[in-house]
C-alpha cells in the first residue's frame, strides 16, 4: 500500500546559512530569538529546536505553553498574553505554576494587565515556587495584544513589586515590518524605546526585544541597536519577508534587490509518492488553480493536494519526476535532517 503522506526533509546546512544571514543583519550585541510557533511554521518543532541548540541559540519564542514544553534547553518566551477574563477555578490557578516550574526549560510568560499579574502572583506565592520571569508586551501600533503605552510604566512597576513575579523583559511587534519603506517602521520603534529605555534605566538588566523577520532586515539600525534580542520568524526557514513596497532597506548592512533579501535558502524539501498521472488537453484545468496552456501531463501525489507537471518522456520510462510546485503542502511528516 502506498503511504498516504509526504516526507519533509530539513537541511542543516541551509539552516546554518540562514542563521548567518540573520546574525549579519542583527544589531551587533543582540541575540537571535527564533520563533518556533505553529510547529516551527510546519517544519517540526522537535526537529528544528535541537538543530538551533547545536548552533548556539539559547532563546526561543512560541505562542503556547504546550509549545514551550516541547523545546527544552531554551529560555522560551510565550508570546500569547496570559489574560484573566474572570475568576478562574482554584485548580487552574494552582496548575499553572506547577506546569511552568516543573518543566526543565525556562518559560517566560507575557502579562499585559494588572489583574492577571495579581492573581498569578498570589498563586505562585501560595505554591512557594521561585518567581516567574515575566515579559510585558507593549502595543506600539499593531493593536493585536499588549498594554497601552500610557499604562506600561505602571504595569511594569506593579509586576516588579509583586512577590512571585520577576520583570525580566519588555517587547513589542511591528505592524508593517515586511515593507522596507513603511513609515511605521521608524515610528513604532521610537514609541517602543520611549517606553522601554526609561524602564531599563529603572530596572537594570531588563531584556528589550522586538522585530519579526521583516524587522530584522528593515528596521533603522540606530534604533535597533538598543535591543538585547531580535525575534525572527519565517526568514529562519528561508521564506522571504518581502512586502508590497520595494524600497531600500534602512539597515545599512543589508543587500536587497527589489525588496528581496539575498542569501536566504528554504530549509525544507517535501517529497511524496505519485499516485496518479493525468493527460490534459489545452484549456483544461488541473485541480482548481491551474489551466493548461497546451496539452500536458500532470501528476498528483498523496500529500494533501500537491500537484506538478511531469515530463511525458519520464512517464513513458516509468519515472515520475515532478517539475513544478503545487498549490498545497498538507499532510507532511518530518524525516530527519539532511542536506540538499
Amino acid at each position: 500500500m502506498i503511504p498516504q503522506h509526504g516526507t519533509l526533509y530539513l537541511s542543516r546546512s541551509r539552516l546554518q546559512n540562514n542563521l548567518r544571514v540573520l546574525r549579519a543583519a542583527a544589531p551587533l550585541n543582540a541575540k537571535l530569538c527564533p520563533t518556533l510557533k505553529a510547529n516551527a511554521y510546519g517544519h517540526g518543532i522537535r526537529e528544528v529546536a535541537p538543530l538551533l541548540a547545536e548552533e548556539g541559540i539559547t532563546w526561543a519564542c512560541v505562542y503556547t505553553l504546550e509549545e514551550a514544553y516541547a523545546i527544552p534547553k531554551f529560555r522560551t518566551i510565550v508570546l500569547a498574553p496570559l489574560v484573566l477574563t474572570g475568576p478562574p477555578p482554584l485548580e487552574f490557578i494552582a496548575r499553572i505554576p506547577q506546569d511552568v516550574v516543573r518543566h526543565e526549560n525556562d518559560v517566560c510568560l507575557n502579562i499585559t494587565d494588572a489583574g492577571t499579574a495579581r492573581w498569578l502572583s498570589a498563586a505562585n506565592v501560595e505554591a512557594a515556587h521561585h518567581p516567574f520571569p515575566i515579559h510585558m508586551q507593549v502595543d506600539t501600533g499593531l493593536t493585536r495584544a499588549g498594554v497601552s503605552t500610557g499604562d506600561a510604566r505602571d504595569l511594569a512597576r506593579l509586576i516588579a513589586s509583586l512577590p512571585g513575579l520577576e520583570l525580566e523583559g519588555v517587547f513589542a511587534h511591528f505592524s508593517h515590518a515586511d515593507d522596507a519603506g513603511h513609515p511605521s517602521l521608524v515610528r513604532e520603534m521610537e514609541i517602543f524605546l520611549e517606553v522601554a529605555l526609561p524602564l531599563k534605566r529603572e530596572f537594570p538588566g531588563l531584556v528589550l526585544h522586538h522585530q519579526n523577520s521583516g524587522g530584522i532586515f528593515h528596521a533603522r539600525a540606530d534604533l535597533a541597536a538598543h535591543l538585547d534580542l531580535v525575534r525572527v520568524g519565517i526568514a529562519l526557514y528561508g521564506l522571504q519577508p518581502a512586502g508590497s513596497v520595494a524600497a531600500e532597506s534602512q539597515n545599512a548592512k543589508l543587500k536587497t534587490q527589489s525588496g528581496i533579501v539575498e542569501g536566504l535558502l528554504p530549509i525544507g524539501r517535501m517529497t511524496a509518492p505519485i499516485i496518479a498521472i493525468h493527460e490534459r488537453g489545452e484549456g483544461t484545468g488541473v485541480v482548481w488553480a491551474y489551466v493548461c496552456d497546451e496539452a500536458c501531463v500532470a501528476a498528483g501525489d498523496c500529500a494533501g493536494g500537491v500537484w506538478g507537471w511531469v515530463s511525458a518522456v519520464l512517464v513513458e520510462q516509468g519515472g515520475g519526476a515532478v517539475q513544478g510546485e503545487g498549490d498545497e503542502a498538507g499532510g507532511a511528516g518530518v524525516d530527519g535532517s539532511v542536506d540538499f
